[in-house]
């Protein structure tokens, strides 16, 4: 029997169950090299089943852990820094030892752990992402595409998956619509963006790319009313 996955980020509002996101997006051209696909999969609002091997010891303080996490980050960085010196290989310790330090302020250190993740952990979700988000404040949006193997979707990118987390869906998102609309993209961003705010308008990542969105139209009005 699978272990039920913990959460990565606190759940957000009262929902439920599954939903099923239908195929619903293609870049306008196949013959581009990022071709953006959606393809059928269901979201969860609940925890989920997860194949990822956590060891007993671990998986028993994961709950305890995410809380401290969102509500005490101080008080979880040693506990976490202790966990991860003896399990190196659970990526999930680094990815709440990221979110600790984000939530801290250690802006360093998050960075740190998050390229630590990816290089050992390089095809965790979450490894992907954090280090996805460096690349994209580091002006490094090039490096994007070879983090997800040229795939724009969940789907595709873990094709023996059925079932994602919101989490997962919403972070994935989040990246892809930012590396849009930093390639100039903007279309594709707003599709994301879309589909974002029908799954959860309130995340982070759905306001954050939003706001750009905004900035971007803005700064291209600027430019037709100066021409």
């Amino acid at each position: 029997m699978g272990r039920k996955k913990s959460k990565e980020t606190k759940k957000q509002g009262p929902r439920t169950g599954k939903k099923r996101w239908p195929s619903r997006m293609k870049h306008p051209s196949d013959t581009s090299p990022d071709v953006v696909h959606l393809v059928s999969y269901k979201i969860s609002f609940d925890a989920i089943e997860s194949d990822e091997k956590i060891p007993p010891e671990v998986d028993d303080q994961l709950e305890e852990l995410h809380g401290l996490v969102h509500e005490r980050p101080k008080q979880a960085i040693p506990r976490l820094e202790a966990l991860k010196a003896q399990h190196p290989n659970v990526p999930i310790l680094y990815n709440y030892l990221v979110i600790a330090h984000s939530r801290v302020g250690h802006r360093e250190q998050a960075d740190a752990v998050a390229r630590e993740n990816y290089e050992r952990n390089p095809e965790y979700l979450f490894a992907r992402l954090n280090y996805a988000e460096i690349c994209l404040q580091t002006g490094k949006a090039e490096e994007i595409p070879r983090i997800f193997n040229r795939t724009y979707d969940l789907k595709m990118l873990y094709p023996h998956r059925d079932v994602f987390h919101v989490s997962e869906v919403v972070g994935f998102m989040g990246i892809m619509g930012m590396y849009f609309l930093e390639i100039g993209k903007k279309e594709q961003a707003e599709r994301y963006h879309q589909i974002l705010t029908e799954i959860d308008p309130e995340s982070q990542g759905t306001q954050r790319l939003g706001t750009r969105l905004m900035l971007a139209n803005m700064e291209q009005l600027v430019k037709r009313l100066r021409r």
